[in-house]
């Protein structure tokens, strides 16, 4: 997960500036689909990563533009009959604004996607993206700085431990004490 925190926020360290011109030109990470065995195994650990960060957009190289979550919105659900009939669903935030709006979807929209166009024509007119920097990725506990103490502490916080144990865990006995005695 850290290795995912530095590679999504494009931090200025040789080997994920090397990944970055290797295997993301141009493409949203999780979008990519080859690479060394190591990266797979980074990359397969992006759900949980899009689970418990959302994206704060700066430059939109590192988030889809209808199936992440931006703006605590997702596009394809905000804006339905206009994601039916895009012709580019797996196209980066930058890429959509890089280009002509009414270029990414299909002709003869429905009266539903036409207000939802417009709308979204609206929104995009309020985007700012940035140069340089990547974007910038928020956890669930409002920190952008990854600890694994917190994701366990996410992860397990609904779990309530039997008071035996508790009781086991206040007393700060050594373990031999504590099995043998």
């Amino acid at each position: 997960m850290k290795h995912l925190v530095k590679i999504y926020s494009a931090a200025d360290i040789p080997w994920v500036n090397l990944v970055a011109n290797s295997y993301l030109a141009a493409k949203v990470p999780h979008v990519i689909n080859k690479g060394s065995f190591w990266l797979k195994d980074i990359i397969a650990l992006v759900d949980v990563f899009r689970g418990t960060a959302k994206c704060n957009i700066r430059t939109g190289t590192t988030v889809l533009f209808w199936t992440d979550l931006w703006n605590d919105q997702f596009k394809c659900q905000q804006y339905q009959h206009l994601y039916a009939s895009s012709l580019h669903k797996d196209d980066s935030v930058q890429a959509m604004c890089a280009r002509p709006l009414e270029d990414s979807f299909m002709l003869q929209l429905s009266y539903q996607a036409y207000c939802e166009y417009l709308n979204l024509q609206d929104e995009l007119t309020h985007l700012h993206l940035e140069q340089g920097r990547g974007d910038s990725w928020c956890f669930i506990w409002n920190n952008s700085c990854f600890t694994p103490k917190r994701f366990y502490k996410l992860n397990f916080a609904a779990i309530q431990a039997p008071r035996p144990l508790i009781w086991i865990w206040k007393t700060k006995c050594v373990m031999k004490i504590k099995v043998f005695a």
